[in-house]
């Protein structure tokens, strides 16, 4: 008997991950990746904006069963596949409802890793204009492969003063920002005024 291994196209290392990689993986095999998305996404859509069924699915107190059978009906409509139905019955038995959003956020990560996305966070100290994103898109070409696709998310720290912060993927980070050079600074300041 021959298994298909299925890679995840980016590392994962959390508890959450495992169950979004399996999930990923058994979407891949049965090409049900889309279905699985978007089951998701209504799993989600109710947690985050539904505070009763929230409160029900993570109450410890109500019984595996009945959270599992509400997960199925709030389904129902988007016809449930084979792989999100044993993906609720693992969650179900192994207790995991709290888990259920991260989950869901770790499996959208890996499906843009998979339609060749890759994620960048940029962290500046104000609002950057257009010709300074198009400035910086064009820049970050260079770190990513051909065929990718640059999708980047904004988001102001005012503490770094100025200048950029960038994380791309999770696995480099590119400190360019004015509260890093100070921070050196007063460290060499620090360090010659202690000789």
């Amino acid at each position: 008997m021959h298994y298909i291994i299925n890679r995840c196209p980016i590392s994962i290392h959390s508890l959450n991950g495992k169950y979004a990689h399996a999930l990923y993986s058994a979407a891949l095999k049965r090409d049900e990746l889309k279905k699985i998305e978007n089951s998701l996404n209504t799993i989600s859509n109710m947690l985050t904006q539904n505070k009763n069924i929230r409160d029900f699915i993570y109450n410890p107190c109500n019984k595996k069963s009945d959270k599992r059978e509400a997960l199925m009906r709030m389904n129902r409509e988007s016809n449930l596949s084979e792989t999100m139905k044993n993906f609720i019955n693992i969650i179900a038995n192994n207790g995991r409802f709290n888990c259920l959003l991260e989950i869901s956020n770790v499996f959208k990560d890996i499906l843009s890793a998979h339609n060749g996305e890759i994620k960048v966070l940029v962290t500046s100290a104000r609002p950057l204009d257009s010709l300074e994103t198009k400035e910086l898109s064009f820049a970050l070409q260079s770190y990513i492969k051909k065929g990718q696709i640059l999708n980047i998310v904004s988001k102001i720290d005012s503490s770094l003063i100025g200048g950029l912060i960038i994380q791309i993927d999770n696995d480099r980070y590119i400190d360019l920002s004015t509260r890093r050079k100070i921070n050196e600074y007063e460290s060499v300041l620090n360090e010659s005024l202690n000789l």
